[in-house]
């Protein structure tokens, strides 16, 4: 975006660490149906939407999508950010720990804001007031107003 003077006003990040940390953990993305939502349970509580056969047809292309796009992205450094980076992250978080949800700060030459809630990697589910509230907040305070 920065090539083509393009640049966010604002990035608001969640649950993820920063993209120039390497992987922590032993790749999903390429195991059998059963053996990935086998690891997945053991991983996190995703697995409890999954009991019922319809919803995990639907969902489990996306999950194993998703896993794809986070376990085989290579990060290639490029221009600093300018606009101000808000993190936020579950205080017991193991799939993304405070300290490299952190490490965001590092992409960016404005102003870096990490938020901490209480919960784990699903910590929106207890927290999701919380976290609307944060995020309008952020984005109230660029616009001037109401976000759009």
């Amino acid at each position: 975006m920065a090539e083509h003077g393009i640049q966010p006003v604002r990035l608001l990040v969640s649950g993820h660490r920063a993209p120039h940390l390497p992987l922590r953990e032993e790749t999903l993305h390429h195991l059998p149906d059963a053996e990935f939502l086998t690891r997945l349970s053991e991983r996190s509580r995703t697995l409890r939407a999954l009991t019922d056969p319809e919803f995990r047809k639907l969902l489990l292309p996306m999950l194993r999508a998703d896993f794809t796009a986070s376990e085989t992205y290579a990060f290639v450094a490029g221009p600093q950010l300018t606009c101000p980076i808000t993190a936020l992250g579950g205080e017991q978080d193991e799939d993304a720990p405070l300290g490299e949800i952190a490490a965001w700060q590092r992409h960016t030459t404005g102003r870096f804001e990490l938020t901490a809630f209480a919960g784990d990697h699903f910590f929106i589910d207890d927290a999701w007031e919380a976290v609307v509230t944060t995020v309008g907040e952020r984005l109230r305070v660029r616009t001037g107003g109401a976000p759009r």
